[in-house]
């Protein structure tokens, strides 16, 4: 391919999409009702710092890198994972899928 056009990458501006985001409504009024910081309270993990980063519970290391936003969800910039409150409990260990995370979390939230 001989004098081929270069691809240039095209950046859209598409539209954030969190776990809670296409929950059924079960999911979406506990995902209301719990936090983050609470999930990470309960797993043993110290609360976020006021600009909502801690150390990665899924990883060891020595700066903050875990991010945490109340009304979004987390992404750890270590790691690059990142989701919704569901998705926080089942890489924590704490359930094994998201539908045992939804019950794990709604006796949390009783």
């Amino acid at each position: 391919m001989k004098n081929a056009p270069l691809r240039t990458a095209r950046f859209t501006s598409r539209p954030r999409t969190y776990a809670s985001a296409h929950a059924g409504p079960l999911r979406s009024s506990i995902a209301d009702r719990v936090t983050v910081a609470e999930v990470l309270k309960i797993a043993g993990w110290s609360a976020p710092n006021r600009r909502g980063f801690l150390l990665c519970p899924l990883h060891t290391e020595r700066t903050p890198s875990f991010h945490v936003v109340a009304d979004r969800g987390w992404r750890c910039f270590g790691c690059g994972k990142g989701g919704g409150i569901f998705d926080l409990v089942v890489a924590l260990g704490l359930a094994r899928d998201r539908a045992a995370a939804a019950k794990w979390l709604e006796r949390v939230a009783q």
